[in-house]
């Protein structure tokens, strides 16, 4: 992996194209480094039931291999020679093996045309890493007497150390994802990771991909501005290519390739309209399906916040209000609390106790909600300190217009948020910010 070299057997020399390009996604798409295995694994452990867990983490190691062949071997099938090289393969899998295939050769199969399992395929198009791990998981289970056949065997990649689980907490951090797979993971190699690392690590990243996710959004919406595009000619210095994959999966000069911008100074002149910021995050029992949602939203304004060295507090809401986070610049107690602490757990939804404990001058206030909002008739009553007010509805039905009128003369703009689709909010919202 450090040479970042691909080794091929004699015998697979007759498959050269499909092999090739399989260890090559390896290398590059679909990286076997630790931390990125610990990110798919704990992914896997956060879905299963706890019977389970033992038996993944005895074989992670061929369980992720296998996930990972089946979604490497998918995504490569239309590559020029792949097709006719699986066809030549599966024709030398044993009867029992197609007629319960493990995912990896089962995904073979389908390309080959000679099967078709549509639960499969459906994660296979999503690139869903931890549901195939999972399906591997069980077909290893009811086939402890077989092996998966494979192009290659799990490697050998070293011990996994504190920046592995940190970095790997970082990411999960980002999509919301509890931390609890990470943490047996963690617990099972007899590592302590820092927890404080992991939330700095993520505060980095939430602001990276608003600055790439914003780039995106700019280039189309000004018909790919050419200043902004990489072409022919122009210096090869200049070229951001990580900035231009996270634009478009290949990199095309005067298309799809983007220059690298010096990025202004960031973090000591003020936001206008506002000088303080609450987050009112809704802690009650109608939030259960929303958590994942209210983690992304809370990081991705906390990374910007950070940035931009923008005071702020935490305050839970429910039956009762408490302040998890105080007045201040501790973004990564901030982080902790969305990742390891936020839950929806409280028995009713009241906001006015809420702003009884806003601290701070002209407070912008956002309110994480799904507005099943008890006590709208009271809330003006605590408009006094706030600028203006931020209703970030994550629910299935538009509504807050009865939000939206209860803070007479306060400004007031709220957002409808599906759990699924968050990520335009935060580019439109941040960027207004900025």
């Amino acid at each position: 992996i450090e040479k970042r070299e691909v080794v091929l057997a004699r015998g697979q020399l007759k498959w050269l194209d499909w092999v090739y390009r399989h260890e090559l996604a390896h290398l590059a798409e679909w990286p076997r480094t630790i931390a990125r295995d610990l990110y798919y694994q704990a992914k896997a452990l956060n879905r299963l039931p706890p019977v389970y867990k033992e038996f993944f983490k005895s074989h992670r190691a061929e369980i992720m291999n296998i996930a990972y062949d089946a979604i490497i071997d998918w995504s490569i099938r239309d590559k020029q020679g792949v097709s006719a090289a699986v066809k030549d393969y599966v024709r030398g899998i044993p009867v029992e093996g197609k007629i319960d295939p493990s995912p990896a050769d089962a995904a073979r199969l389908m390309i080959a045309g000679e099967r078709l399992f549509p639960r499969l395929k459906s994660m296979l198009e999503k690139r869903d890493v931890a549901a195939l791990a999972i399906e591997a998981l069980f077909w290893m289970i009811e086939h402890r007497d077989r092996e998966a056949t494979a192009l290659d065997s799990p490697p050998i990649l070293g011990k996994p150390s504190e920046r592995d689980f940190e970095e790997a907490a970082a990411d999960l951090i980002m999509e919301g994802e509890d931390l609890d797979g990470l943490d047996e993971l963690a617990r099972e190699e007899g590592v302590r990771y820092s927890e404080d690392k992991a939330a700095l690590a993520a505060l980095v990243k939430s602001y990276e991909w608003y600055l790439s996710a914003s780039k995106h959004q700019k280039i189309h919406k000004s018909g790919r501005a050419r200043q902004g595009v990489w072409n022919p000619g122009d210096s090869p210095e200049k070229l951001d290519l990580n900035g231009s994959l996270t634009l478009f999966p290949k990199v095309i000069p005067g298309l799809t390739a983007v220059k690298r911008e010096a990025r202004p100074l960031e973090g000591f002149e003020e936001p206008l309209g506002f000088k303080d910021v609450a987050l009112l995050v809704d802690e009650s029992g109608s939030m259960d399906d929303k958590v994942r949602a209210v983690r992304v939203v809370g990081v991705s304004i906390l990374g910007y916040l950070n940035r931009r060295r923008v005071q702020y507090q935490v305050i839970g809401f429910g039956r009762k209000a408490v302040e998890r986070v105080p007045l201040g610049f501790d973004y990564v107690a901030g982080v902790k609390y969305f990742a390891k602490l936020y839950d929806a757990w409280q028995t009713a939804t009241v906001l006015t106790p809420a702003l009884k404990l806003l601290a701070g001058r002209d407070i912008l206030v956002y309110v994480i909600s799904d507005a099943e909002i008890f006590d709208l008739d009271r809330v003006a009553d605590y408009k006094g300190m706030i600028s203006e007010v931020v209703l970030v509805l994550i629910n299935q039905a538009k509504r807050y217009s009865d939000f939206a009128a209860a803070f007479e003369g306060v400004k007031v703009r709220g957002y409808w948020l599906h759990p699924s689709r968050i990520n335009d909010f935060l580019v439109e919202e941040l960027g207004r910010l900025g």
